[in-house]
């Protein structure tokens, strides 16, 4: 009735922070006042989230199936969301709301795209996280050295090479072996690994003979 006299001045307010208390009065010409407050929760920063990879990781290579585990936390207004997109080599394999841990299992180069959102509609940028699966066994074969004859026999010492192709990860190391003992069908079994950790096995059949053989001569 007697018209506002005066009111607190405006506030403006640009501190993050959870429950801040805003509060202000205004009193008419006849002395009465009244005050008001309001509770303001700012939150002007990005959720952070990572990423985290488990499998048999050998020289930047998974051997294993991956699972694959991303986390967002936003210390204010929290997290509203994590949002996913799965790739290999370039092509689309899954995306949106990340719920549970994502495996993989098949062979391939991929891509996690990642980002969160929390509840004051904050967004961050988009990160990404590569690795690389090979499950897959090398193709293991072996060479003599030197090679047998025509009738698959060597009549010196020989040295058993193996040797392996792989078109993921490619060959790291296979083994050899050197027979110096005579006999006729000696096994003997390699391997071939690859840089993911595969290994195959195979096997060779060697066969020595040393000995001169012995010429008589009988008179009739």
């Amino acid at each position: 009735i007697s018209g506002n006299f005066s009111c607190t001045a405006d506030q403006t307010v640009s501190s993050e922070g959870l429950g801040q208390v805003i509060s202000g009065s205004c009193s008419d010409y006849a002395g009465n006042s009244r005050s008001a407050f309001r509770v303001v929760n700012i939150d002007k920063a990005s959720p952070v989230t990572t990423a985290g990879l488990s499998g048999t990781l050998v020289s930047g290579w998974y051997g294993t199936a991956v699972s694959i585990t991303l986390g967002s936390i936003d210390s204010l207004s929290g997290v509203e969301r994590t949002n996913y997109r799965l790739e290999r080599s370039g092509a689309l394999i899954s995306s949106g709301v990340y719920v549970a841990p994502l495996g993989v299992s098949a062979d391939g180069l991929y891509t996690v795209y990642y980002y969160g959102t929390d509840n004051a509609g904050n967004a961050e940028l988009e990160k990404s996280t590569a690795f690389k699966i090979d499950r897959t066994l090398p193709q293991a074969s072996y060479t003599l050295v030197p090679a047998a004859n025509a009738s698959a026999w060597n009549n010196t010492t020989v040295q058993v090479v193996f040797n392996g192709t792989d078109t993921l990860s490619g060959v790291m190391e296979c083994s050899s072996k050197t027979i110096s003992v005579e006999g006729q069908g000696q096994s003997v079994v390699g391997w071939c690994r690859d840089t993911a950790g595969n290994i195959s096995y195979s096997p060779a059949i060697v066969n020595v003979d040393l000995t001169v053989p012995v010429v008589s001569v009988t008179q009739a």
